[in-house]
């Protein structure tokens, strides 16, 4: 299924990721740190769960985001992340 796509407009997905990135550079969330889970995220974005994951991956793809199984979403520590 394709997502259809006002010109000029961006997924959401890219939207939050690129806010979320943002916030990091800002040390709003700093490395190493513990994000809120996805369903917290989400809700303060506005937005379902499965979306926040999806936008949360970009930066996991990034380097900028990991996760631990069964822990959380942990800010990466620049000096590490590779580019």
């Amino acid at each position: 299924m394709s997502m259809i796509q006002r010109p000029g407009r961006k997924p959401i997905t890219q939207n939050i990721a690129k806010d979320l990135r943002h916030k990091i550079e800002q040390q709003v969330y700093s490395p190493g740190q513990r994000l809120p889970t996805t369903l917290d995220l989400g809700k303060s974005y506005g937005v379902s769960p499965v979306t926040m994951v999806k936008a949360v991956n970009h930066l996991k793809e990034e380097g900028i985001l990991e996760t631990r199984s069964g822990v959380g979403i942990f800010v990466t520590d620049p000096a590490t992340r590779v580019s």
